[in-house]
């Protein structure tokens, strides 16, 4: 089968999909045009289709799969996991040892707080920086994807129509249903560019609780931020007394 197929699995399970999911699936960002390709089993690199068409999956569901599709070591542990329980409304000692695991292997890290999704992380993460700094704003790196959050995907896909001079860009609202209000308390940074940043924080200092950034930002192309851009960034946090959030998930 060539994508895409009219008489192909996929567009059957689409369209079956389309009467019990918006869209025809739960993830935005997999969808395609006419039809999304669904996946029926993966091994190693490799991810089959309902089709039965085989790819080399070079994106492994974003990264969280580094050890491919049925390891069988880890579909060992699983299996013995999965008699003992999977989720529980307790702590575990499990995490606690996950967590001991991440602080030995990451001199930066104090302690962990374990979440469902980048999103959340991110949500829990600018809630904190306003309860600790009291101020409403924050600052985020315009293109940047930081999750689902209002205030996080504001200016995620601005246009030349709205979104500004380059020097100082306009907030601009990613979906319908963002709250004027979010518009507000959300400032929209210029990536890479160090004396835009300064001159940008340094007008909103008062109110900022923190600034976000993603050091190596795949929405824009995977260009990283340069040193002087984050060191710079490090330097107006403290400076204003916001706090600096680093948000690297993929």
């Amino acid at each position: 089968m060539i994508f895409p197929d009219d008489h192909g699995e996929s567009r059957r399970v689409y369209e079956r999909a389309l009467r019990s999911l918006p869209g025809g699936n739960t993830r935005a960002t997999v969808f395609m045009r006419p039809f999304p390709i669904y996946a029926a089993r993966g091994e190693g690199c490799r991810v089959c289709d309902v089709d039965d068409n085989e790819y080399i999956d070079c994106i492994n569901n974003f990264t969280s799969l580094i050890h491919g599709y049925g390891n069988k070591q880890i579909a060992a542990v699983v299996s013995e996991q999965m008699l003992l329980g999977t989720a529980f409304g307790l702590p575990t000692r499990s995490e606690l040892e996950l967590a001991e695991l991440l602080c030995t292997r990451l001199p930066a890290v104090e302690r962990v707080r374990f979440t469902n999704s980048g999103t959340e992380a991110v949500m829990m993460a600018l809630k904190a920086a306003r309860a600790y700094t009291g101020r409403p704003a924050i600052a985020k790196i315009e293109g940047a994807y930081h999750g689902s959050y209002d205030y996080a995907e504001v200016s995620l896909d601005a246009e030349p129509a709205n979104w500004g001079a380059s020097y100082a860009p306009n907030p601009v609202a990613t979906s319908t249903g963002t709250p004027p209000r979010v518009l507000e308390d959300v400032v929209i940074l210029p990536f890479n560019d160090a004396a835009a940043a300064r001159n940008i924080v340094s007008a909103n200092a008062s109110r900022l609780a923190a600034i976000l950034i993603d050091p190596l930002p795949y929405r824009a192309g995977l260009i990283p931020a340069s040193r002087e851009y984050v060191l710079e960034l490090t330097k107006l946090a403290h400076d204003v007394g916001a706090l600096l959030i680093f948000d690297e998930v993929i």
